[in-house]
């Protein structure tokens, strides 16, 4: 499962660097960084997935998820003290 995590840890990572804006592999790079007890990086990426869903109409399908822009910035509002 380590192998696993780690590569998708890579697979993220150099999806971010060639997409900066992708919003999906910023809320699952945090996720992992999250399971793996990096609160501070994984907070870090939310912040800078909210960032990017700010500059985007609300109701923009952000995909893989089955949820807007607007939908997914106000989860990550509540979730992000200060926000």
């Amino acid at each position: 499962m380590k192998g696993e995590a780690g590569s998708a840890e890579e697979f993220l990572k150099k999806t971010l660097y060639l997409d900066p804006g992708h919003v999906a592999a910023h809320l699952e790079l945090a996720a992992l960084k999250e399971r793996r007890g990096d609160a501070v990086r994984a907070k870090s990426l939310r912040q800078a997935a909210l960032s990017i869903l700010r500059t985007m109409p609300d109701d923009t399908p952000v995909p893989p998820y089955e949820a807007t822009a607007g939908e997914i910035a106000g989860w990550l509002k509540n979730s992000l003290p200060g926000s």
